[in-house]
């Protein structure tokens, strides 16, 4: 198989030398030299680098269509948005295509794979580049930038004070935290079921103070709805401030980098660019830059992908990330369907549902208002809003904005997806990783349901490696030759 490498004189599979520097003793002597040679090209091959170099590609492309997203002049906001509507499928689809087993013959003639020879260079520049953003990050005058952390944060410090983290209105929790009613995320009843379009800052004031005055008791905005695993992640630091909240998820990013790293064994080096260079438009890291608790469910659903191969590591980290965010719900179909194909398929769905069960379990005996508000959470009136087709709506390009069509429009491509990868199987691998595109037909299409396309690709990828080479390199054992006795004369 082309995975497996040089062969040893005995059978075993030689050395790795798909990813190792271009020439020279690895010994070399001199700091400089061995710098050198690190930094230096690459000789890639195989399936896993062109999957790689493909996706790392479509993360390029991605960070260059999110540059311009708020930098668009008024003239040329519609051709933008259009061109990022345009451009987003096609990358979804190349990496559909990148995550095929096997490979299709002509893929191999493409030149993505030779992206990966530069990886090592631009790791280094951009992890020098985010840790000069790092002191910033951490600042005593750095504040909050969405509700979702803050009305986090609300639920962790609610639950160590004793009281119901899903009955706190969100309103009480911005003015909690000294937070602006802009962050707020408005519902389309009540005080705005007449508007049509997302409020302006000054109709959100005007709700505020009008509310204020009953306890912020109101229909017209959103209440805490995220699975109860979202605050418990952040109850160690609930009770300090922002760096504090922002220091605790960078930690547990850099524990996350490494873990995910060691298991892309040799091609490290190409996982961590892919997701050093998404640090912008909604990223992982760039949650955990932000303190959001979003973090863990994500870059817990890419390690599930990474160690597919492991019934019991990946079932684990899905369980935690579905008890994380309703969001990693979107992988779950194709990800039963592809370990289906797998090996002990019944230990992987009881190591899943224990994780559910020991981490949803506890806290909905004891909050019994938190199945309904998880579930109201999916169903709420919300405005529209995102940089997929609904953002063609927003613009009024021809396209009308219901929001029963869009949800229609999403489940009906949610499950086309799922059928193409039953019935053509060389793609399934592809459903679970492609998954999140289906949020581009959605009514809320935000930027950070979309980039999760290249992590959670770069991710499947390498868990393709690691799944092959336990499961096909493994040459067959020899079977060992007969004895032969000595001659009469031999010492």
């Amino acid at each position: 198989t082309d995975l497996a490498g040089p062969r040893a004189p005995g059978g075993g599979p030689g050395p790795d030398r798909r990813m190792s520097p271009a020439g020279g003793d690895p010994g070399g002597a001199g700091g400089g030299a061995r710098l050198a040679r690190w930094l230096g090209p690459w000789r890639v091959g195989g399936p896993t680098a062109h999957r790689l170099g493909v996706v790392l590609a479509v993360t390029m492309v991605w960070d260059v269509l999110l540059a311009f997203d708020g930098h668009i002049l008024p003239g040329f906001l519609a051709i933008a948005v259009v061109g990022t509507v345009a451009v987003y499928p096609l990358l979804a689809a190349a990496c559909a295509v990148a995550l095929r087993h096997p490979l299709p013959g002509w893929w191999a003639r493409l030149p993505a794979a030779r992206l990966l020879s530069v990886c090592r260079v631009l790791v280094v520049v951009m992890a020098g580049l985010l840790a000069l953003q790092v002191p910033g990050l951490l600042r005593p005058t750095a504040a909050v930038q969405d509700d979702v952390t803050a009305t986090t944060i609300c639920a962790a410090q609610d639950v160590l004070h004793g009281h119901d983290p899903y009955r706190t209105p969100e309103l009480a929790c911005l003015h909690r935290l000294h937070l602006p009613v802009v962050l707020a995320t408005p519902l389309q009843r009540g005080r705005f079921a007449h508007l049509r379009s997302y409020p302006t800052p000054r109709q959100l004031a005007r709700v505020d103070r009008a509310v204020s005055r009953s306890g912020y008791r109101t229909a017209a905005f959103w209440y805490f709805g995220y699975p109860p695993m979202a605050f418990v992640w952040m109850l160690p630091v609930a009770l300090g401030g922002h760096p504090l909240w922002v220091a605790w998820t960078l930690l547990a990013a850099l524990v996350w980098l490494g873990i995910a790293l060691r298991g892309a064994r040799s091609w490290w080096p190409a996982l961590a660019c892919i997701i050093l260079l998404e640090w912008g438009g909604g990223s992982v890291l760039a949650a955990a830059s932000q303190g959001d608790s979003e973090f863990f469910a994500f870059a817990l659903a890419a390690l599930a992908l990474l160690f597919i191969e492991s019934p019991r590591r990946s079932a684990l980290c899905l369980g935690l990330a579905l008890a994380t965010n309703p969001l990693p719900w979107v992988i779950v179909p194709g990800y039963v369907l592809f370990t289906l194909t797998l090996p002990r398929p019944w230990r992987r769905a009881v190591w899943l549902a224990g994780t559910l069960l020991v981490t949803l379990g506890p806290w909905l005996l004891v909050y019994r208002d938190a199945a309904g508000a998880m579930l109201r959470f999916l169903t709420e009136p919300t405005f529209s809003e995102g940089v997929g087709l609904v953002s063609l709506a927003l613009l009024h390009i021809g396209l009308p904005s219901s929001r029963a069509a869009m949800f229609l429009l999403f489940a009906v491509v949610a499950i086309a997806l799922v059928t193409w990868g039953a019935v053509r199987r060389p793609y399934l691998a592809a459903v679970p990783a492609v998954a999140v595109a289906v949020f581009w037909f959605s009514w809320r299409s935000d930027a950070n349901y979309l980039a999760q396309l290249p992590l959670l690709a770069a991710a499947m990828a390498v868990g393709l490696e690691r799944l092959h080479g336990r499961t096909i390199v493994t040459a067959p054992s020899m079977p060992a030759a007969p004895a032969v006795p000595p001659s009469p004369g031999a010492p």
